[in-house]
């Protein structure tokens, strides 16, 4: 990428000036801290990935996601555990993990906890691992 799409204060080369003017330590420090943002998004970003992806690296917790996913209505612990023939604290503490990670959305009604999938962040996911392959 080139440096003035990045530095908007920065001269258009194509006009002749001399870039070597507009390189002060104050500018020099802007460029710094903009590369260095850039960096520390990306790096966050990055974690944030891999985060997910460790949330859904257990299987039990795949196919969670995916039930969740599937349904057209909001799950509760006790019907993961009757579809994944899985203890009901196993299904609980997979939930708290996908949670935790942002996947999964938990709404309680009367004195059950629903769970539904996280579009949007399964979304984002997708997004992110797409531009990975770009």
């Amino acid at each position: 990428m080139h440096l003035k799409s990045r530095v908007p204060f920065l001269p258009d080369t194509s006009e002749n000036c001399e870039l070597e003017n507009y390189l002060t330590p104050l500018n020099l420090f802007s460029i710094l801290a903009l590369t260095n943002i850039h960096w520390v998004v990306k790096m966050k970003k990055t974690e944030e990935i891999a985060d997910i992806l460790k949330a859904l690296s257990d299987p039990t917790r795949l196919q969670i996601v995916t039930l969740l996913g599937k349904s057209k209505s909001m799950l509760c612990v006790n019907a993961l555990t009757k579809k994944l023939d899985v203890t009901q604290s196993a299904v609980s503490q997979h939930l708290r993990v996908l949670r935790q990670s942002g996947l999964v959305v938990s709404e309680r009604r009367g004195y059950f906890i629903h769970y539904s999938i996280n579009k949007s962040k399964i979304e984002a996911l997708v997004d992110q691992l797409s531009n990975i392959i770009e």
